[in-house]
C-alpha cells in the first residue's frame, strides 16, 4: 500500500446506488513499519465523510465559461476511536453500511458530439 506511514483506501460493494438505498462497504487503513521502527500515528477517530454536489458549468462561446455548485447533503460517519490516541501498525478493515435519504437526486450522462450534459 505505499510507502507512507499511514495509507487509507475505501471499496464500496457495488458501483452505483440509489436514493433510500443501503450504500455498504469497507474502508481500509494500514500503518507502516519503517526500517524496524515503529511509527506512531496520532489519532483518536477514523470516519467517513460523505458528500452530495451539484455543479454546474455553461459554455457560451461569446460570453465564456461560467460555473457554479452546491453541497446539497453531507454525512460523518465515525467508523473506530482511538481511545489511547495511538494507531498501531497493521492493516486493518472497516466495513460500513449507510442509509442513503430517499430524496437524493439522480444522476445522469449524455454526450453527443461536442455537446453533453451529466447529471
Amino acid at each position: 500500500m505505499g510507502n507512507k506511514p499511514v495509507t487509507l483506501g475505501v471499496e464500496t460493494n457495488a458501483s452505483s446506488y440509489e436514493s433510500g438505498s443501503i450504500l455498504s462497504g469497507q474502508a481500509y487503513m494500514e500503518v507502516t513499519i519503517e526500517g524496524g521502527n515503529i511509527r506512531h500515528v496520532h489519532a483518536t477517530s477514523l470516519n467517513l465523510q460523505l458528500m452530495g454536489e451539484e455543479a454546474a458549468m455553461v459554455i457560451d462561446h461569446e460570453e465564456g465559461v461560467d460555473r457554479d455548485s452546491h453541497v446539497f447533503w453531507s454525512l460523518n460517519v465515525p467508523l473506530t476511536h482511538f481511545k489511547s490516541g495511538v494507531v498501531p501498525p497493521g492493516r486493518f478493515e472497516y466495513p460500513f453500511q449507510i442509509q442513503l435519504p430517499a430524496n437524493l437526486p439522480g444522476s445522469m450522462y449524455f454526450q453527443e458530439g461536442e455537446s453533453g450534459c451529466e447529471i
